[in-house]
């Protein structure tokens, strides 16, 4: 896992009841975001182009080269709200979601704070295991991550960006106001993406999977709540926005992981 992350203070509540991460060592800065940004990322949200937009402004402001957000239920596996980067950052985003999340140090921690936004950097050089560090830091050769946390009432909601070796050096001073707007309106995102109620049954089984079965891929886990819940490999496809062929694959190859054969065995643990 992490060593320990570098973990910066809260600092007074606003009406709103979401407190604005500060230096561990001053007091909150009095940077003010420009309206304009304010006022161009609200109106992206609800829109395919939310990410990009919110990557656009967090660049404006401090220079980040990639950036993720995620929720987290206390008992789930992360769901993205947003990523954005060049490359191969949506591999380094499943990876994330997939496996290495759960040596993340600061998830344990912000599990256990107050309600309020904390500030976290995180050095590629203290990151373990070793495998983490190469395909999330040093491939696309960031120096470091600073990730943003808040306890919601459905859970953790996570911000972080990334930076490049050859950036230079900014404070936090823009960042750590800019992050409480961000964590707002990625929480109105999470809104607008979740299921609804019809959906619900689905997002339960794959909770359980993750938590029981957790060999199983991201795509796999999907694959047999879908199948738990009736649905035809077409329809399976068509929901997944992948082939009927891929959806087989996917299907056989999380049944060989426990020699089964066929998704109804995985209720054994799940009951």
């Amino acid at each position: 896992m992490h060593r320990s992350p570098d973990t910066r203070t809260a600092s007074p509540t606003h009406g709103n009841g979401v407190r604005a991460a500060g230096s561990r060592h001053r007091s909150r800065t009095n940077f003010a975001i420009p309206l304009g940004i304010c006022d161009v990322l609200v109106s992206s949200i609800g829109t395919e182009q939310f990410a990009k937009t919110l990557h656009a402004v967090t660049d404006s402001l401090v220079g980040v080269d990639e950036l993720f957000a995620y929720t987290m239920a206390d008992d789930g596996v992360p769901r993205v709200l947003a990523s954005s980067g060049r490359g191969d950052a949506r591999q380094r985003v499943t990876q994330y979601a997939e496996r290495y999340y759960r040596h993340d140090l600061l998830l344990d921690r912000a599990r256990t704070e107050p309600h309020v936004v904390k500030a976290h950097q995180i050095s590629a050089e203290t990151i373990t295991p070793l495998d983490y560090r190469h395909i999330c830091f040093e491939t696309p050769g960031f120096r470091e991550k600073w990730s943003f946390t808040v306890r919601s009432t459905t859970g953790l909601l996570i911000f972080s960006v990334y930076r490049k070796r050859d950036r230079p050096h900014q404070g936090i001073d823009a960042l750590c106001p800019f992050a409480e707007l961000a964590l707002m309106a990625l929480d109105r995102q999470r809104a607008w993406q979740a299921p609804d109620e019809a959906e619900a049954p689905l997002r339960r089984i794959e909770r359980k999977l993750a938590e029981r079965y957790q060999e199983l891929t991201e795509r796999e886990r999907a694959v047999c709540a879908h199948t738990l819940i009736g649905m035809t490999a077409e329809a399976i496809a068509l929901d997944l926005d992948i082939r009927s062929s891929t959806v087989l694959t996917y299907r056989r190859r999380a049944y060989e992981r426990y020699r089964y054969s066929n998704a109804n065995q995985f209720l054994m643990r799940l009951l």
